[in-house]
């Protein structure tokens, strides 16, 4: 089936256009790039194990960076509390935006490992 449709567009393409050789050195090339891509994928496992360990070592940082900021939290609104407003109320809001951009980490290195299988 696959063949039928190989050859009807080669012949379609050759009438069409005139070109006879360069369809089948382009679908060559397309097949050689097919090859090489799946090759890549199935090696890419044994050459770049790092990433595992990057999304390991993101999660723990994420972990603790959370539990910094609830702690920063707390201790702003004891600050808040006792002193009045002070920089230390507004220093969680700075590290804040700092804890989402590791969970976007998390998710994008998550994200590259699910398309890796």
């Amino acid at each position: 089936m696959i063949l039928k449709r190989i050859i009807r567009v080669y012949l379609i393409i050759g009438k069409t256009f005139g070109k006879w050789i360069t369809p089948i050195i382009t679908g060559i090339l397309i097949s050689l790039l097919r090859v090489g891509v799946w090759f890549g994928q199935k090696i890419d496992i044994f050459i770049f194990p790092s990433i595992k360990k990057k999304l390991k070592s993101q999660k723990t940082i994420a972990i603790i960076q959370a539990i910094v900021v609830v702690l920063m939290i707390v201790f702003s609104l004891f600050s808040l509390l006792e002193k009045g407003i002070s920089f230390q109320t507004f220093l969680p809001l700075f590290f804040v935006p700092m804890f989402f951009v590791m969970l976007f980490e998390v998710k994008k290195i998550k994200k590259e490992l699910a398309s890796r299988k």
